[in-house]
């Protein structure tokens, strides 16, 4: 309910705060374990809670960077004279929120601002944004899987591109001229279009068990090799086929037995040295979906309990999956703590770095670097 009542800054602290006790719990409760690099047991820097060692929204800023001041005076015209309205999600019991596509912009800051002038851009067919961006126009239909399909979708999702390549530069790495990199669950290609767009020296590819949404994918973005995905390993790449594999949102929703075999997976196919970014619940996730009332109470301290006493969770909470053709009685919802990342997957990965609720302020960001 705080989104009702507080003001955004404020509403940010306490997150911070939240997301601050959260890793502090954990730092005592991890204390006899150690994560190489440096790095308390969860993650813990001064640079405060939630956040990335490196924050600088790479792939917007160089997509940003390729256009030029006529494109955003012609962004600015279009969005004077379209008048469009976007509803935007609201917490439960809030006003809902009906503001034009111009005041968003306006309101917004930086990287905020740069990403919706690309989205925008693109929605409202300003010339010069898709050629100069390389990126699309096209949002998933209706019949084809997608977490959003609105005006701010438009050309993809930035910032979950923004997020992949700060986490790795957090860790210390980059991708170099001819990496391969690998968006594992792509879904319709949404963050791996955006990446492809961004860094074309890079060899992009995406895999999903979706077919519908691998096939759409194909047809809509530029420099990505995509590639239908098991249910269960194997994948179809090679021993030590890339350098980064990335997976947003996706160990959300393993149980322990196949979170663990795709974690294996992910270690046949990287290369040594090379890089796992992936998203998950955490403890930080029982706040945020306490906070937006999306859980029960109940259901909230069984996964807390849960969390503190054997690191994982899960219930077969499929969110609709059958409806894309796939039934796996695996497959739900998860949460994971970092103790439970320390025990089962070190010294195979080293965990390079970590945020509590960095992605969306619900999700933790993990970097494991390949033994």
């Amino acid at each position: 309910m705080l989104k009702a009542v507080l003001p955004a800054p404020v509403r940010r602290r306490g997150r911070r705060v939240a997301a601050a006790a959260t890793e502090r719990a954990w730092a005592a409760r991890l204390g006899r374990a150690s994560l190489p690099g440096g790095m308390s047991p969860s993650g813990v820097r001064s640079r405060g809670a939630g956040r990335l060692a490196t924050e600088r929204a790479p792939a917007t800023e160089r997509l940003f960077a390729r256009l030029e001041p006529a494109d955003l005076e012609g962004l600015e015209a279009r969005l004077q004279a379209s008048g469009e309205r976007v509803e935007l999600p609201v917490t439960p019991g809030a006003t809902p929120r009906r503001p034009s596509l111009l005041d968003l912009y306006r309101e917004a800051e930086w990287p905020e601002r740069q990403r919706l002038a690309l989205a925008f851009g693109l929605h409202l067919g300003v010339p010069g944004f898709s050629d100069r961006t390389g990126l699309p126009a096209a949002v998933p239909p209706d019949n084809v899987h997608a977490m959003t399909r609105s005006p701010l979708a438009a050309g993809g999702s930035y910032y979950h591109a923004d997020l992949v390549l700060d986490a790795l530069a957090s860790a210390g790495a980059e991708l170099a001229q001819g990496a391969r990199a690998l968006d594992f669950g792509c879904s319709s290609g949404r963050v791996v279009g955006v990446l492809a767009a961004a860094l074309p020296e890079v060899e992009w590819h995406g895999c999903d068990p979706i077919e519908s949404s691998v096939a759409w994918a194909r047809e809509t973005w530029a420099g990505v090799e995509l590639a239908p995905q098991p249910e269960r390993p194997p994948l179809r790449y090679a021993e030590h086929s890339f350098n980064l594999v990335y997976a947003i949102s996706v160990w959300s929703h393993f149980a322990e037995r196949p979170a663990l075999a795709w974690f294996e997976e992910m270690r046949r196919v990287v290369r040594p040295g090379g890089h796992l970014v992936f998203t998950t619940h955490g403890p930080q996730s029982c706040s945020y979906y306490g906070e937006r009332l999306m859980r029960s109470t109940r259901s909230l301290v069984e996964i807390r309990s849960a969390l503190y006493d054997r690191g994982f969770w899960f219930a077969p909470e499929s969110g609709g999956i059958e409806e894309w053709g796939l039934e796996d009685p695996e497959w739900g919802m998860a949460f994971m703590a970092p103790e439970w990342v320390v025990e089962h997957l070190c010294p195979a990965w080293r965990v390079a770095e970590f945020a509590a609720g960095r992605n969306e302020e619900n999700q933790d960001v993990y970097v494991l670097e390949r033994a």
